[in-house]
Order: structure tokens, then C-alpha cells, then sequence
């Protein structure tokens, strides 16, 4: 499992979700001070859409 902890998890999210929600809230002009807040949504939003996708990747194997 390539995400077998939750260190491994973790960092994927913050590389992800965290990254992604940050590039796009630079993008419209957020201020760096809500930079660990702004991951910290990516982050969770990450999650949240691998959970929706969790019972239909498990039905494809």
C-alpha cells in the first residue's frame, strides 16, 4: 500500500491538496501569513476527496 502510514499520507497531502490550494490562493493574492491555513484546507480537502473515491478505486481493485 503506497500510503500505508500516516506520516506517508500526510506528506502526500501536504504535497497535493496543500500545494495546489496554495499555488491557486497565491494566484489570487493571498497574503503569506495564511499560508499555513490555506494547506491546511488543501490538505483537508485532499482527504475528503479520497474518501469519496475510496469505495469506487476499492470496487476496481
Amino acid at each position: 500500500d503506497p500510503l500505508g502510514t500516516a506520516d506517508v499520507l500526510d506528506a502526500y497531502l501536504a504535497e497535493t491538496g496543500g500545494t495546489l490550494m496554495w499555488a491557486s490562493a497565491q494566484a489570487l493574492g493571498a497574503q503569506y501569513k495564511r499560508e499555513p491555513a490555506v494547506r491546511a484546507v488543501g490538505k483537508a480537502a485532499g482527504l475528503a476527496a479520497m474518501l469519496v473515491a475510496a469505495p469506487e478505486l476499492g470496487r476496481r481493485g
